[in-house]
């Protein structure tokens, strides 16, 4: 809606993929840490060599309307 602030509550489940063209890169993406890290405990993908995938749900307590920070380690 024009105007609105409502920002992206709409949102229910969101899916962020990642394709690796070469090695093996991995998707890391925080709600708190402007650089996710593996070892900061954010979600991190699961995938294969080439291609990992993360899917964020909305639920009671997680909300998709927040800022999402999203990291690539090689």
């Amino acid at each position: 809606m024009p105007g609105s602030s409502a920002g992206f509550s709409f949102l229910k489940s969101l899916t962020i993929k990642l394709e690796s063209i070469i090695g093996d890169a991995d998707l890391v993406v925080s709600v708190e840490n402007s650089a996710p890290r593996i070892e900061l405990g954010d979600f991190e993908a699961r995938g294969s060599d080439r291609y990992d995938s993360l899917s964020l749900n909305k639920t009671g307590n997680f909300s998709l309307d927040r800022p999402l920070y999203i990291g690539v380690y090689a």
